[in-house]
């Protein structure tokens, strides 16, 4: 009976070494899967922050390659306000455009 251990052991070994079979895979995106968000919510919820980033001008709503996304209007993309602008928020990418300066007119 003192040989019975080592036996168990390499069965159980071998139990766990042996091959599984290939867990199936869905064709569906996976970001597709994520519940997102209404994008208006997700807006509400950043704005004032990226408005307090010097440079940001305003934000809004598009599209990218046919889905929602977020826009964020800057007066000059530079390389220190592109790293301070995220490029996705909550599963939606985001647009930044270029606008220039924009000033009230009091008339």
């Amino acid at each position: 009976m003192l040989h019975s251990k080592p036996y168990f052991l390499f069965i159980a070994l071998l139990a766990a070494c042996s091959p599984r079979p290939a867990q199936e895979t869905s064709l569906v995106p996976v970001d597709s899967l994520q519940k997102l968000h209404p994008i208006s919510e997700v807006l509400a919820a950043h704005t004032d922050a990226w408005m307090k980033i010097e440079g940001v001008t305003g934000t809004g709503e598009t599209q990218k390659d046919g889905k929602p996304a977020i826009l964020i209007f800057v007066d000059s993309l530079t390389d220190r306000l592109r790293a301070q602008l995220p490029s996705i928020v909550e599963g939606y990418p985001v647009v930044i455009q270029t606008t220039g300066t924009i000033k009230a007119d009091h008339n």
